[in-house]
Formats: C-alpha cells, structure tokens, sequence
C-alpha cells in the first residue's frame, strides 16, 4: 500500500522555479483538511515568518499557464481567483508541523520518501545513528535530541512523548531492555554506561515516530531535520531490503567504495587509449564531437561546470535525455534563457556559483573529466580534455559539488 501511495504522491510534485513543489490543494487533499486549501492558506498567513521564499511562493499566471501545458494537471481551476500556492520539500515539512494533525503527520512521512524517491539524499550522517531492533529500524532518544538541538537534550524528548503519549504506539516509540541496551553497546562500543534498572534504559522511535515527534516539537531546526532523517530511512530500507538483513555502516561504504572503483577501473580500460587528449587551434568539429562523445557517456545524471557556459550548451544538452545540472555564473547565460530552453527540453537545472575557476564534466556523480576551455570556445584556441583518476580528488570535488546544491 505504501508504494501505490508514495507512487500517487511522486505524481503531485512539480518542477517550478528549479524546485521540486507540491500545490496547495494537493496537499489539502492529502491532509484531508475540511476547508481544502483555505486551510492551508491560513495557516501559511498566521505563520508566514516560517515561510521564506525558498520555502513557498505563489504561482505567476505564467507558471500556472506552463504547468498546464507540461503535466496537464486538472488541479487547477481555470475560474479561481487566487492563484495556488506551491511549497517545497522544506515548505511541506513547516506545513505539517503547524497544522497539528494525525493525518498530516503520517502523510507527511509517506511525502518525504517521495521526495526522496525524486531526488535521493546521501545522509551517512544520520543513517549511522539508525540501528535495528526487534527488527525495526529505530534512533535513540540521544540521537535525536542532539539532532533537533534540544537544550534539555533527551529530557525535551520524554516531556514531549509523555505528553502526547497517545500519538507513540508501541510501533512508534518503546523503551529498550536492559539485554538489548547492553547488546547495542556491544555492538557498536559508543554509547555511554547507563544503570541496570530499566527506568534508565532509553527510548527508541521508528520512521513514524520520529516523524510524530517532530510535529509535537514545532521547532524549525525540528521540522528542517526531520526531512533529511526521512531521507535517511528511505536509503537505509533501500540497503536492507525490507529488513531481511542488517548491514552495517562501515560496510555500506565500503559497497559504494568498491563499486566507484569497479566503475572507474571500466571506463579507464575503456578510454585507456584516449582518456587524455589535447584538441589544436581550429580543432572545432572533433573537439565538439568528443564533448558530446563524453556526455552520452553519462547514464542518468551529468554535471557541468563551466563559469562562461551561454546558449552553446544549450544547443549540445539538447540530446541527452538524462538530468542535467549545469553550474555556472549568470554572466552569458541568463534565468531568461533558462526558462525558455526548459518550456521545450524541460532536463536543465542551473545553480548559479562563481566558486570554480576550471571546468569539469562530472558523469554519474563517479567520472569526472577536466576540460582546459570553456564549451563556448573549444577548438578556437589549444586544449585538453582529461579523465581524473585520483579517487580521493574525484570524492572531495562531488563533495563540494553536493554541498552547493543543497
């Protein structure tokens, strides 16, 4: 039930403006609010200093007239006076936290893993401190204090349950053993000593519980975060596969490490003759061709960093139909040009940074390419294209490209 659910809500977000969004009435629908979007609205206005822009925006004639024309969408009525508000993943997580409901609550979960579904969140951070017991994927009350940034630390936490505790089920929240507290610590050798009653002994919140717990805290901080733990449990359930078996952190990474290497140890053998070539003054066709040679290469993502990048890139992305990232300053290529080329192609997000002098091809978030010239001047002037193989080097520069996109 809960993919036919997370299915029909992946169906209800929108790309606007660069972001992922879900509108108002949708929303409505799914928190079941009485008074549809009016409720949401009021609630928006009563709060509005928790809303930033980033946060949630009402559509322009124009957005509403494109967003008819690519998802033919029935949501929104011809013949209504206000236009509808969109809110982004953040918006949705403020949104649930202020109305207060049961329902939002638990929708709210099932939104953030499609969210998620869209666009996965790393998050290795947090899913270190998601453990399993009696079978569960669960967080310490510890954990989770020190997340949300409680001054009380886990004493906030328990004031909160204890005061709703007929919003935390056994299958939300559950106090552990003094055997399987003492078998965590075994297990991971971090946490601290606790006495031997079981008065002592912590608590532990499941995917929903952490979820219920963030709306009876209403705290930004709370609501910011509980969207990168949903994040977190999303990813995990996708390692454990159901919980048929625990893997543990470390050898998580090791996974994705040994399957970097695996990818790069292919595509070096495959490039092994040219994956360092140089292109001469007036090389324009073949340095073009071999531009397009790497970016088909790409499977589903391909990032590109280019500070001169103008509507020649846009020409080439045209033919790839896989998410393109491009990262570049607002200097030849502007939000204008963007738009118009998306209202056709609809595969280009732009984040505008000035953080890099040289330009690279990033494929996959596992290849990455150095290119000596900016793609509006390649062949005009000697150049090389180069494949990195320095594994550490290939890690800190999509590290640093993550941290600009979030």
């Amino acid at each position: 039930m809960m993919d036919v659910i997370d299915n029909d809500i992946k169906n209800k977000i929108y790309e606007i403006r660069g972001k992922q969004v879900m509108l108002d009435s949708d929303l409505a629908r799914l928190y079941h609010c009485k008074n549809g979007t009016k409720e949401i609205n009021q609630a928006v206005k009563n709060n509005i200093n928790k809303f930033p822009e980033r946060y949630s925006w009402i559509l322009t004639d124009e957005e509403i007239s494109d967003l008819r024309s690519k998802f033919l969408t029935t949501n929104i009525s011809n013949m209504s006076r206000v236009n509808p508000r969109a809110f982004t993943e953040q918006g949705v997580a403020m949104l649930a936290t202020i109305i207060k409901s049961d329902v939002a609550a638990q929708t709210s979960i099932q939104i953030m893993g499609a969210f998620a579904a869209i666009k996965p969140y790393d998050g290795n951070n947090i899913k270190n401190k998601i453990y399993e017991i009696r079978g569960k994927q669960v967080m310490l009350d510890s954990d989770l204090a020190m997340l949300y940034e409680c001054k009380n630390g886990t004493k906030t936490i328990n004031q909160a349950t204890n005061r709703h505790l007929d919003r935390f089920p056994s299958d939300f929240c559950f106090q552990l053993t003094n055997d399987e507290y003492l078998f965590l610590r075994s297990q991971l050798g971090t946490l601290k000593e606790r006495g031997s009653h079981v008065k002592y002994m912590p608590y532990v919140f499941t995917e929903q519980g952490v979820a219920m717990l963030a709306t009876i805290l209403r705290t930004d901080i709370a609501a910011s975060m509980s969207i990168r733990i949903m994040r977190a449990f999303v990813a995990m359930r996708h390692y454990i596969g159901d919980n048929e078996y625990r893997i543990s952190n470390i050898e998580t990474r090791m996974i994705d490490y040994d399957n970097r290497i695996n990818l790069l140890e292919e595509s070096f053998n495959k490039f092994e003759e040219n994956k360092n070539e140089i292109y001469f003054e007036g090389q324009i066709w073949d340095a073009r061709s071999k531009i397009l040679e790497i970016f088909s290469e790409a499977k589903g993502k391909l990032i590109i960093i280019d500070s001169y990048a103008d509507y020649n890139i846009l020409d080439i992305i045209k033919r790839l139909d896989i998410e393109v990232i491009l990262i570049t300053t607002d200097k030849l290529l502007t939000k204008e040009d963007i738009n118009k080329y998306n209202k056709q192609y609809h595969n280009l997000k732009v984040i505008y940074n000035n953080t890099f002098h040289d330009r690279y091809f990033i494929l996959d978030d596992t290849l990455v390419y150095h290119c000596g010239t900016s793609i509006n001047r390649i062949g005009y002037k000697t150049f090389s294209i180069t494949l990195l193989n320095d594994i550490d080097v290939i890690n800190l520069l999509i590290n640093c490209i993550n941290e600009i996109q979030i």
